[in-house]
């Protein structure tokens, strides 16, 4: 009987050794990808009203009046990423459209330097994104790039 139990207990180690691993994997795994590649971390009005305040100076006056822009931007961009009904050149479409309005709408409150700044943000952003005066999600234009040209 005891080596019964022994060889049960040696059955049941061995069982956990190969599927413990997998196991963790499994809960590893990511869940469902944000709607048309919207970043994965936290991004609410405050973290993005910090992040202009730092780079452009904002005054308390100026952080007042961004602040309900970046809110409404943030809402528009999640009820368009959360819409099932459109395609996704509509959806970055749409998505385009707000970051424009936005953008539009922050730099009325930004003194001509704090412009300039904002407009450079915006341009070391793009060109993260793939290219010089290239809005993220863009595709690219079918012209030949040089490669084999």
């Amino acid at each position: 009987m005891t080596r019964r139990l022994i060889v049960a207990a040696a059955v049941l180690a061995m069982a956990l050794a190969v599927t413990a691993p997998g196991l963790a994997q499994a809960k590893k795994a990511p869940g469902p990808k944000p709607p048309d590649g919207m970043a994965q971390r936290k991004f609410d009005a405050d973290t993005w009203l910090q992040m202009l305040t730092k780079h452009l100076d904002l005054t308390a006056k100026q952080q007042t009046a961004i602040k309900p822009i970046l809110a409404k931007s943030i809402a528009d961009m999640k009820k368009v990423g959360a819409n099932t009904n459109l395609q996704p050149d509509a959806k970055r479409t749409q998505m385009q459209n707000i970051r424009q309005n936005t953008n539009a709408a922050i730099r009325k409150h930004l003194t001509a330097e704090q412009q300039k700044k904002f407009d450079q943000m915006g341009m070391r952003l793009r060109e993260r994104a793939g290219g010089v005066g290239k809005a993220p999600g863009n595709k690219p234009s079918g012209k030949p790039t040089g490669k084999g040209a």
